[in-house]
């Protein structure tokens, strides 16, 4: 046989179609009539819409150009209240509020 002949010496196994889809476990496979079910066994999870959304925008420090990174006051009147930091405290000071 001529497909015998191309995978001879070679490092693959053939496979007819049935065990193919077998081996693939997506689709039943009835043994009297050899028809395929095109309903999978497991249902198929979608990826959730933020696995392929863009990291959010960095803000930087309009003083210094440093990254403004989350803080939370620790005293005062907004003692518990988050706000945006320069990352290059103490040198830079400059806050503002986090949206």
């Amino acid at each position: 046989m001529l497909k015998n002949r191309i995978a001879e010496g070679q490092p693959v196994e053939l496979i007819d179609g049935a065990r193919l889809v077998g081996m693939l476990g997506g689709v039943e496979i009835k043994k009297e009539t050899a028809s395929y079910s095109q309903e999978p066994k497991t249902a198929h999870r979608p990826s959730p819409p933020e696995a392929f959304m863009p990291p959010p925008a960095r803000k930087t420090c309009p003083k210094c150009g440093s990254e403004m990174v989350e803080r939370v006051a620790r005293r005062g009147p907004n003692a518990g209240n988050k706000f945006l930091g320069c990352s290059n405290f103490p040198k830079c000071r400059h806050t503002a509020t986090t949206v």
